[in-house]
């Protein structure tokens, strides 16, 4: 049938991963900006941020 399927995730390791304390580690951007590297086929363009 469509649409059915079985989870093979335990429920409990799912609740392990949502209990873990979101204040562990904090993200801040302090600095961000486009870099670009010629290649061969013309310019590739990213950013970096840190």
């Amino acid at each position: 049938m469509r649409g059915d399927y079985l989870l093979s995730r335990d429920d409990a390791t799912m609740d392990s991963r949502r209990s873990r304390p979101e204040d562990e580690f904090k993200d801040h951007v302090v600095a961000f900006g486009p870099v670009s590297k010629t290649v061969k086929g013309g310019r590739r363009r990213s950013f970096r941020a840190l």
